[in-house]
């Protein structure tokens, strides 16, 4: 049994804070129990299988499979002595976590089969490292994580998924809105020309998908300009632009107005 952890500063005062993140590489011992868990638990299972008690429900997280214990319900997990879990996770705190859940609808739920929201656990463990951020900053860009998180857990579940080239395309771009995506890397991801790819997406939703990612990136810098005391350099570099002055740019062209001048105003 052998674990990777990290344990951020924490910030006091703030709906949401971020405990500890990091890798499990689990056996037959692994066996977790909390009475009335004072943490929510995000896990994402990268291999192996195991069981897992959350209030009433019982459920078996194995690869590629994603689980979530809210706080205040007892938790009891265990992993498979034969095929042991290898898992990433989160453990945080606070307000928001409950809220957010309860808002989309998946305060009851606890596993979701096949859904690989990885990418939002391991930004979290790159942000919690990062030691040019204050401990504020850690915190809020977690919490900006967890957002990304819980909606893309919720249209995992929805009744009707999207289909087609341009749908795959589109939740493969929403997982990445911290992250800079090439037009290459898009063509891959459905297997297309890049012409092919930008005509397919355009077709399907009016926009290139590099303005469509673009979009999404903006929409996270009015979240963390409006919600956090994140700086403007701070969010820039959380969202993957190397150069402040590019995205304040960008940023003005966008909504007419720069980032100071959007949080000063408060809209």
């Amino acid at each position: 049994m052998r674990e990777e952890i990290i344990s951020p500063p924490f910030w006091e005062g703030l709906p949401f804070c971020v405990l500890m993140t990091g890798t499990s590489y689990c056996d037959g011992s692994y066996h977790i129990h909390r009475a009335v868990s004072d943490v929510t638990c995000i896990e994402y299972v990268v291999s192996g299988c195991g069981t897992v008690h959350c209030g009433s429900q019982t459920v078996y997280p194995q690869g590629g499979d994603m689980y979530l214990l809210p706080e205040g319900e007892k938790h009891d997990y265990a992993s498979d002595g034969e095929n042991p879990w290898v898992k990433i996770w989160v453990n945080c705190t606070g307000e928001l976590a409950l809220q957010l859940l309860r808002l989309y609808g998946l305060s009851r739920k606890v596993l979701f089969p096949a859904c690989d929201g990885s990418s939002y656990i391991r930004h979290m463990h790159q942000i919690c490292q990062r030691d040019d951020l204050t401990p504020y900053e850690i915190q809020t860009a977690c919490a900006g994580e967890l957002l990304g998180l819980v909606q893309f857990l919720a249209k995992s579940t929805a009744a009707v998924p999207e289909e087609g080239e341009a749908g795959i395309l589109r939740a493969y771009l929403d997982k990445k809105v911290m992250e800079n995506v090439s037009t290459s890397e898009m063509a891959e991801v459905i297997s297309k020309s890049v012409s092919q790819t930008i005509r397919i997406f355009k077709a399907a939703y009016g926009k290139t998908p590099y303005e469509y990612l673009l979009e999404q990136k903006m929409e996270r810098a009015r979240l963390f300009l409006k919600g956090t005391g994140m700086s403007v350099k701070a969010a820039a570099k959380a969202l993957g632009f190397s150069d402040e002055h590019y995205f304040s740019g960008l940023f003005r062209k966008k909504t007419g107005m720069s980032p100071t001048e959007y949080r000063r105003r408060g809209i």
